[in-house]
């Protein structure tokens, strides 16, 4: 997902249908929690140590078709693919 100069989130490219196309899986990583590694459209509060949004992004990943992920919080990424919150 590329993001812009001030970070938020741009359109999404086609390098995971391409992928799929030539039979590939794709895997991402890493994904982590703090506002710091988030766009700012996840981000919550400004303290950049703080937890966002991590949740919507597995979402938005695993609706783009990633295959699975790599992540410092496994318990969510897996709530999330499985489409339910964390609690």
């Amino acid at each position: 997902m590329p993001r812009d100069s001030a970070g938020k989130l741009l359109a999404p490219t086609t390098v995971v249908r391409d992928a799929h196309k030539e039979k590939l899986i794709v895997h991402a990583w890493t994904f982590r929690a703090e506002n710091q590694f988030l766009s700012v459209d996840l981000r919550i509060g400004t303290d950049p140590n703080a937890r966002g949004d991590i949740q919507s992004e597995y979402e938005l990943f695993y609706r783009l078709g990633f295959d699975g992920v790599f992540t410092d919080h496994p318990d969510t990424a897996v709530a999330a693919r499985a489409g339910r919150p964390h609690r």
